[in-house]
């Protein structure tokens, strides 16, 4: 039986911790979507995710550019979840977009189906 090699070990397992990492970018035919990217341009270049959610929560945020002052501002936002399934060769990928509807995060998930 053979050994595996120390950089053929270190090698499989950095591919592995790469599919639960945040993907920063998602390629949608000749479209590259990416953090901050409008949600009219996620339905354009990669159409209808196959399954989307969305929930309330509250920001809590606020700043004076005069006297440079925090402030406590509540607002209640919609984040929605997009989910697009590429088929059983590509990952799943889920798009989070923010209460003003832009891309906030892009992770992988398992194979799709």
């Amino acid at each position: 039986m053979k050994k595996m090699s120390i950089a053929r070990m270190v090698s499989c397992g950095l591919l592995l911790s790469l599919v639960s990492l945040p993907a920063f970018a998602l390629r949608c035919g000749n479209a590259v979507i990416s953090i901050g990217d409008p949600k009219v341009k996620v339905q354009h270049y990669c159409g209808n995710p196959a399954s989307k959610s969305s929930a309330e929560v509250e920001r809590i945020h606020g700043f004076n550019s005069q006297t440079g002052q925090h402030f406590e501002n509540r607002v209640t936002v919609t984040k929605e979840q997009w989910t697009y399934n590429f088929g059983s060769q590509n990952f799943l990928y889920t798009i989070t977009f923010d209460g003003e509807d832009n891309v906030e995060k892009i992770t992988t998930g398992d194979y799709g189906y």
